[in-house]
């Protein structure tokens, strides 16, 4: 949501991020899941495969209103790859669920930058 509203802060929110949990882990000195080195892998891998998949759909609608929705079709379609190993039917229970997991978190997500004064 970040990076729809404030595509310009995306990547310091993404850098911020990743200090809060890395300070975590030298709070508690070292060898948690937060190392540094956990934190990179989950931060530049993970994270930006998927906004790179969000962006892919929103520029493919971009002169339209669907671009939100295409963008959360390629989000969805790398989630289940990476975690099913291949893409569902479209409309099968995994298509529907991922689906609907997706605007539940992109909802969650809205309103809480809302409350940071992040999206208008």
């Amino acid at each position: 949501m970040v990076a729809i509203n404030k595509p310009d802060a995306a990547s310091n929110v993404i850098k911020e991020l990743m200090k809060v949990y890395t300070s975590i882990d030298e709070h508690n000195g070292g060898g948690t899941i937060f190392s540094e080195e956990n934190m990179a892998s989950v931060f530049h891998y993970s994270i930006l495969k998927y906004l790179q998949e969000f962006f892919k759909g929103i520029d493919e609608e971009k002169e339209s209103g669907d671009a939100l929705a295409r963008g959360q079709i390629y989000l969805c379609d790398v989630y289940n790859t990476k975690i099913f190993g291949e893409y569902p039917e479209p409309g099968s229970l995994i298509d529907n669920y991922t689906r609907e997991l997706s605007d539940h978190f992109l909802i969650l997500f809205h309103n809480k930058l809302k409350s940071f004064n992040i999206v208008d």
